[in-house]
């Protein structure tokens, strides 16, 4: 979990004809503030945010609706992002942006990505389960793929909690069981040792948290449809979740060599999979730029 940027190749023709400009359109989504009614967002920590290629923030206070110099054109020198306060030595910058026919971003980091992390909820936390002030309990079956280790975990909970993290095999085998104490928001967890496993395909991740104060005991995800590889402790025994858990399973991978993803991707593709509502083919990539609460591990990336 952590910060994204969502680039688009806006086009004013089909449903795209009313926007103001047309050009690379740079969203940047930050999950670590939760959604709906656990939602953090503020002016100073939004959600959401329109990356202003004319470096104004007309669009935050509602200055102006939209204008031709918030979408990065051929005359668009560049933007550089930075981490939050909070996330950590993470560097991410966006070097250039040069969209006409060819949109070519380079997206630079200063390491190798070396972990990753896995989990079911699609979207930020939006509800809560459990009673308030009592102990909660979910697991959930995670496809390791070709993870190497598990390191522990992230998980958001709605306050102050004594939280138990348990790693077993499918078969029920303890692989690491170890005990935190987290606040609200995001919080990571990790073992005092890395879990090898990659000699498994499968990994039950549990977590059992008690609230500290009168707060609910874990946060989840409605959002859509569910996974149906969550379960959680209704008292008698584990059930499946009609949701899915706002955990994330920390695993350690082999490093992405940075030349498998290091070529320009044309913005008017015909390969592209998806638009973003414009009427020329518009290309859409959701880029992951910052798991920053992933160990702090990167990559060099050009797309």
């Amino acid at each position: 979990h952590g910060q994204r940027l969502i680039l688009e190749n806006r086009n004013r023709s089909g449903y795209d004809a009313g926007l103001p400009g047309s050009g690379l359109l740079i969203t940047r989504v930050n999950d670590q503030v939760g959604f709906g009614a656990v939602s953090q967002a503020s002016a100073q920590n939004p959600l959401l945010v329109i990356e202003e290629a004319d470096g104004r923030s007309d669009l935050a206070n509602n200055t102006n609706p939209g204008e031709p110099s918030d979408v990065f054109s051929t005359l668009s020198a560049g933007l550089q992002l930075s981490p939050q306060p909070g996330f950590g030595d993470s560097s991410v910058q966006l070097m250039s942006v040069d969209a006409g026919l060819v949109a070519y971003t380079e997206l630079t980091l200063t390491a190798e990505v070396k972990g990753s992390n896995i989990g079911l909820d699609d979207l930020p936390p939006n509800a809560y389960v459990g009673a308030y002030g009592s102990e909660a309990a979910v697991r959930m079956t995670l496809d390791l793929g070709d993870a190497e280790s598990a390191d522990g975990v992230d998980v958001f909970l709605p306050g102050k909690a004594d939280v138990t993290v348990r790693l077993l095999t499918s078969a029920g085998t303890l692989l690491a069981q170890q005990d935190f104490t987290g606040s609200y928001g995001w919080n990571r967890m990790l073992l005092s040792a890395p879990v090898a496993v990659s000699s498994l395909n499968d990994v039950v991740v549990e977590v059992i948290s008690s609230p500290l104060d009168y707060s609910a005991p874990l946060a989840i995800d409605t959002q859509g449809m569910a996974s149906g590889l969550t379960e959680v402790d209704t008292g008698n025994g584990y059930h499946s979740a009609a949701f899915d858990a706002s955990v994330r399973l920390l695993v350690g991978v082999s490093p992405v060599a940075a030349s498998a993803v290091s070529q320009p991707v044309a913005a008017d593709s015909g390969d592209s999979a998806s638009s973003s509502g414009g009427g020329g083919g518009a290309a859409l990539w959701i880029l992951a730029l910052l798991p920053l609460l992933i160990l702090g591990r990167r990559r060099a990336v050009a797309v």
